[in-house]
Protein backbone atom coordinates (compact mmCIF):
# COMPACT_ATOMS: atom_id res chain seq x y z
CA UNK A 1 0.00 0.00 0.00
CA UNK A 2 1.59 2.93 -0.96
CA UNK A 3 0.14 5.78 1.39
CA UNK A 4 0.41 4.99 5.64
CA UNK A 5 1.86 2.88 7.74
CA UNK A 6 0.73 -0.53 9.14
CA UNK A 7 -1.09 1.43 12.06
CA UNK A 8 -3.65 1.92 9.24
CA UNK A 9 -4.03 -1.68 8.64
CA UNK A 10 -7.45 -2.39 11.07
CA UNK A 11 -8.96 0.96 8.43
CA UNK A 12 -7.24 -1.12 5.47
CA UNK A 13 -8.76 -4.70 6.40
CA UNK A 14 -12.32 -2.85 7.10
CA UNK A 15 -12.35 -1.34 3.75
CA UNK A 16 -11.34 -4.83 2.31
CA UNK A 17 -14.21 -6.30 4.01
CA UNK A 18 -16.34 -3.47 2.67
CA UNK A 19 -15.53 -3.94 -0.82
CA UNK A 20 -15.82 -7.26 -0.59
CA UNK A 21 -19.51 -7.17 0.61
CA UNK A 22 -20.36 -4.67 -1.83
CA UNK A 23 -19.32 -6.97 -4.85
CA UNK A 24 -16.25 -4.95 -5.54
CA UNK A 25 -13.79 -8.54 -5.29
CA UNK A 26 -11.33 -7.21 -7.75
CA UNK A 27 -10.45 -3.64 -5.58
CA UNK A 28 -10.95 -6.02 -2.47
CA UNK A 29 -8.39 -8.37 -3.62
CA UNK A 30 -6.39 -5.39 -4.93
CA UNK A 31 -6.13 -3.98 -1.56
CA UNK A 32 -5.58 -7.27 0.27
CA UNK A 33 -2.64 -8.14 -1.71
CA UNK A 34 -1.17 -4.46 -1.64
CA UNK A 35 -1.56 -5.09 2.22
CA UNK A 36 -0.17 -8.42 2.00
CA UNK A 37 3.09 -7.05 -0.08
CA UNK A 38 3.54 -4.47 2.63
CA UNK A 39 3.43 -6.89 5.38
CA UNK A 40 1.17 -4.89 7.64
CA UNK A 41 -0.05 -8.69 8.07
CA UNK A 42 1.61 -12.14 7.97
CA UNK A 43 -1.25 -13.65 5.58
CA UNK A 44 0.05 -14.35 1.92
CA UNK A 45 -1.52 -12.44 -1.05
CA UNK A 46 -4.67 -14.38 -2.94
CA UNK A 47 -4.24 -15.79 -6.04
CA UNK A 48 -6.40 -17.50 -8.41
CA UNK A 49 -4.45 -21.01 -7.00
CA UNK A 50 -4.43 -19.48 -3.35
CA UNK A 51 -7.92 -18.35 -1.96
CA UNK A 52 -7.42 -18.80 1.16
CA UNK A 53 -4.87 -17.08 2.79
CA UNK A 54 -4.88 -18.85 6.62
CA UNK A 55 -5.36 -22.36 5.66
CA UNK A 56 -4.00 -24.39 8.86
CA UNK A 57 -4.86 -21.57 10.92
CA UNK A 58 -1.17 -20.42 11.65
CA UNK A 59 -1.83 -17.02 11.74
CA UNK A 60 -3.95 -14.92 14.63
CA UNK A 61 -7.15 -14.06 13.20
CA UNK A 62 -7.78 -10.53 11.86
CA UNK A 63 -10.71 -8.65 12.63
CA UNK A 64 -11.44 -8.43 8.98
CA UNK A 65 -10.44 -8.93 5.36
CA UNK A 66 -9.91 -12.49 3.87
CA UNK A 67 -9.43 -14.67 6.98
CA UNK A 68 -11.38 -16.81 9.26
CA UNK A 69 -14.11 -15.18 11.11
CA UNK A 70 -14.30 -16.51 14.22
CA UNK A 71 -17.81 -16.33 16.80
CA UNK A 72 -17.75 -16.55 20.51
CA UNK A 73 -20.38 -19.19 21.47
CA UNK A 74 -21.84 -20.65 24.67
CA UNK A 75 -20.25 -24.63 24.72
CA UNK A 76 -17.88 -24.31 22.61
CA UNK A 77 -14.10 -23.68 22.78
CA UNK A 78 -11.79 -22.91 20.11
CA UNK A 79 -8.00 -23.80 20.14
CA UNK A 80 -5.84 -22.61 17.13
CA UNK A 81 -2.91 -24.61 17.69
CA UNK A 82 -0.59 -23.16 14.89
CA UNK A 83 0.51 -25.04 11.31
CA UNK A 84 0.58 -28.30 11.15
CA UNK A 85 -2.30 -29.10 13.93
CA UNK A 86 -4.33 -26.43 12.81
CA UNK A 87 -7.61 -25.62 14.63
CA UNK A 88 -9.81 -27.54 17.35
CA UNK A 89 -13.35 -27.02 18.29
CA UNK A 90 -14.51 -28.67 21.36
CA UNK A 91 -18.48 -29.15 21.77
CA UNK A 92 -19.54 -29.53 25.34
CA UNK A 93 -23.23 -30.07 24.51
CA UNK A 94 -24.34 -27.01 25.80
CA UNK A 95 -23.75 -25.00 22.23
CA UNK A 96 -26.79 -23.77 20.42
CA UNK A 97 -28.93 -26.15 18.25
CA UNK A 98 -28.08 -24.16 15.28
CA UNK A 99 -24.67 -21.68 14.71
CA UNK A 100 -22.01 -20.81 12.49
CA UNK A 101 -18.81 -22.20 14.28
CA UNK A 102 -16.62 -20.11 11.50
CA UNK A 103 -16.52 -17.96 7.94
CA UNK A 104 -14.23 -16.96 5.88
CA UNK A 105 -15.37 -14.13 2.76
CA UNK A 106 -14.33 -15.43 -0.53
CA UNK A 107 -13.41 -14.08 -3.69
CA UNK A 108 -14.64 -16.75 -6.03
CA UNK A 109 -14.80 -16.28 -9.94
CA UNK A 110 -18.23 -16.57 -11.25
CA UNK A 111 -19.20 -19.55 -13.00
CA UNK A 112 -16.02 -21.91 -11.68
CA UNK A 113 -15.73 -25.13 -10.66
CA UNK A 114 -14.16 -25.59 -7.17
CA UNK A 115 -12.78 -28.50 -5.22
CA UNK A 116 -12.96 -27.78 -1.19
CA UNK A 117 -10.18 -30.05 0.62
CA UNK A 118 -10.13 -30.88 4.11
CA UNK A 119 -8.19 -32.20 6.40
CA UNK A 120 -9.77 -32.78 9.78
CA UNK A 121 -10.47 -35.67 12.43
CA UNK A 122 -13.66 -35.76 14.67
CA UNK A 123 -13.39 -37.36 18.12
CA UNK A 124 -16.60 -38.88 19.36
CA UNK A 125 -18.64 -36.78 16.38
CA UNK A 126 -20.91 -39.17 14.29
CA UNK A 127 -21.12 -38.57 10.67
CA UNK A 128 -24.99 -37.22 10.75
CA UNK A 129 -24.22 -35.03 13.61
CA UNK A 130 -25.55 -31.90 11.66
CA UNK A 131 -21.80 -30.38 11.16
CA UNK A 132 -21.75 -28.82 7.23
CA UNK A 133 -19.93 -26.39 5.04
CA UNK A 134 -21.71 -24.30 3.49
CA UNK A 135 -21.37 -21.67 0.82
CA UNK A 136 -24.25 -19.36 -0.47
CA UNK A 137 -27.29 -22.31 -1.12
CA UNK A 138 -25.05 -25.37 -1.19
CA UNK A 139 -23.74 -27.42 1.93
CA UNK A 140 -21.69 -30.39 2.10
CA UNK A 141 -21.26 -32.66 5.36
CA UNK A 142 -18.18 -31.10 7.01
CA UNK A 143 -16.81 -34.66 7.48
CA UNK A 144 -16.07 -35.70 4.48
CA UNK A 145 -12.25 -34.50 3.12
CA UNK A 146 -13.22 -33.29 -0.61
CA UNK A 147 -16.07 -32.10 -1.97
CA UNK A 148 -16.66 -30.03 -6.01
CA UNK A 149 -19.24 -27.36 -6.49
CA UNK A 150 -20.05 -24.83 -8.89
CA UNK A 151 -19.72 -21.13 -8.06
CA UNK A 152 -22.84 -18.73 -8.77
CA UNK A 153 -22.94 -17.63 -12.51
CA UNK A 154 -23.00 -14.13 -11.05
CA UNK A 155 -20.70 -12.33 -8.74
CA UNK A 156 -21.38 -12.10 -5.49
CA UNK A 157 -19.81 -12.16 -1.83
CA UNK A 158 -19.56 -15.70 -0.47
CA UNK A 159 -18.41 -16.82 2.58
CA UNK A 160 -17.71 -20.74 3.21
CA UNK A 161 -18.98 -21.33 6.66
CA UNK A 162 -18.65 -24.68 9.02
CA UNK A 163 -22.01 -24.98 10.83
CA UNK A 164 -24.15 -26.75 12.95
CA UNK A 165 -27.41 -27.51 12.78
CA UNK A 166 -28.52 -30.29 15.41
CA UNK A 167 -29.96 -33.54 13.23
CA UNK A 168 -33.73 -34.01 14.49
CA UNK A 169 -33.83 -36.77 16.81
CA UNK A 170 -30.56 -36.56 18.14
CA UNK A 171 -28.55 -35.01 21.26
CA UNK A 172 -26.28 -32.30 21.20
CA UNK A 173 -22.98 -33.04 20.12
CA UNK A 174 -20.21 -33.04 22.55
CA UNK A 175 -16.78 -34.48 21.53
CA UNK A 176 -13.88 -32.26 19.08
CA UNK A 177 -13.18 -31.62 15.31
CA UNK A 178 -9.43 -31.25 14.50
CA UNK A 179 -9.36 -29.38 11.21
CA UNK A 180 -5.44 -29.36 10.30
CA UNK A 181 -6.13 -27.71 6.90
CA UNK A 182 -8.70 -26.32 4.44
CA UNK A 183 -8.11 -25.14 0.82
CA UNK A 184 -9.99 -24.45 -2.19
CA UNK A 185 -8.26 -24.86 -5.79
CA UNK A 186 -10.03 -24.45 -9.51
CA UNK A 187 -11.14 -27.94 -10.50
CA UNK A 188 -12.49 -29.02 -14.33
CA UNK A 189 -15.72 -29.01 -14.53
CA UNK A 190 -17.65 -32.62 -13.41
CA UNK A 191 -18.85 -34.05 -16.46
Amino acid sequence: VEIGSGDDRSIVLYAVESLFQVNRMDDAVDLWNRAAAAHWMPHPTISRDRLITNPSFSFQFLPAGFDWKQPTLDGVVFWRLGSPRGLMIEFSGRQPESCTLLSLPLPLEPGKSYTLQTSLTASRIAGDAGLKWRLGTQEWDALKDTMTFESPSKPQPLQLALIYNRALGTKRIEGSLSIRSVAITPSERPQ
